[in-house]
């Protein structure tokens, strides 16, 4: 009787344990920040006569929220994208700030030319976790036309 009463006090403890651990494990996902796609939509115009600096826009802000030190461009083939796959040509540069002049540059400079899904690309200055980031995106010059109707998703 003793045997299985000491069995049955351990089965209960376990039982107890489990729920603590299971009690654990959903409070602390409460807490786990998930990287989520910000959508983009956006025209883009560039006339001629600008400079690059000046045709720059911002197009998003998100905030850093994946763990490596990169970020992720998604061109999507919607019906809402008027972007021509490998003949238009879009660059991309994450900054600091919304105005692209006043900014720190936190990436390079990267141009898209075709349809792509969560291309990575490095910062140069890796953010913070939270820190906000800003897109800023141009028609690059190699682009044959000079203006289109963006469609995407972009991950920091």
């Amino acid at each position: 009787m003793q045997v299985t009463g000491s069995v049955e006090k351990e089965v209960e403890l376990m039982k107890k344990h489990s729920k603590v651990l299971v009690a654990i494990a959903v409070i602390s996902s409460m807490f786990t920040v998930t990287a989520y796609a910000k959508d983009i939509r956006f025209d883009i115009k560039r006339d001629t006569n600008q400079s690059a600096e000046s045709a720059s826009i911002c197009v998003a802000h998100n905030t850093k929220d994946r763990i490596p030190d990169s970020w992720l461009i998604t061109n999507s083939n919607s019906s809402y994208s008027t972007f021509v796959s490998g003949q238009d040509a879009i660059g991309f540069r994450v900054r600091s700030t919304e105005t692209g002049g006043n900014g720190t540059a936190m990436s390079d400079y990267f141009v898209v030319k075709t349809f792509v899904t969560n291309r990575a690309y490095v910062y140069t200055k890796v953010p913070d976790r939270g820190h906000t980031v800003y897109l800023h995106a141009l028609v690059d010059s190699t682009s044959k036309h000079k203006s289109f109707w963006y469609d995407g998703k972009w991950f920091t």
